[in-house]
């Protein structure tokens, strides 16, 4: 019993990071950094044209909250009224949404105009990362 018990942990062992890297070029295991672009492998030019994109977008961002903060203040006062505004609840979190949207838009049409062909096909990979809530 010892020896199936110790063969089930050995085995368990064996497998249990099997998917937590990646390798690399060089057959080295890699661990990948949310919105790290070193696999880019970008040049000086590029990378301060995406630092000059990130600071903007992260700029338009903040405004996008603030005015997402006055909306949730602006809801409760909808909500204190006789009658809820249902279409204007709508329109105010669609206009949200839809500036957000665009801000995301913006900085990935910047971004791919920066990389080259080759970049963008690893870039992909990690489109996910940069959708913005």
């Amino acid at each position: 019993m010892r020896m199936v018990l110790a063969a089930m942990l050995l085995s368990s062992l064996l497998f249990c990071d099997h998917d937590a890297y990646e390798y690399n070029e060089e057959g080295r295991k890699s661990v990948h950094m949310p919105y790290d672009m070193h696999y880019l492998d970008l040049s000086s030019r590029q990378q301060k044209e995406i630092r000059h994109l990130l600071a903007s977008s992260r700029e338009k961002r903040k405004n996008l909250h603030k005015r997402t903060e006055a909306l949730e203040r602006s809801l409760s006062a909808l909500f204190d009224q006789k009658y809820f505004d249902k279409q204007a609840f709508i329109e105010r979190q669609l206009q949200l949404k839809k500036e957000a949207l665009q801000i995301e838009a913006d900085l990935l049409e910047g971004i791919h105009s920066i990389l080259t062909e080759k970049q963008r096909k690893k870039f992909v990979h990690y489109l996910k990362e940069w959708e913005i809530d």
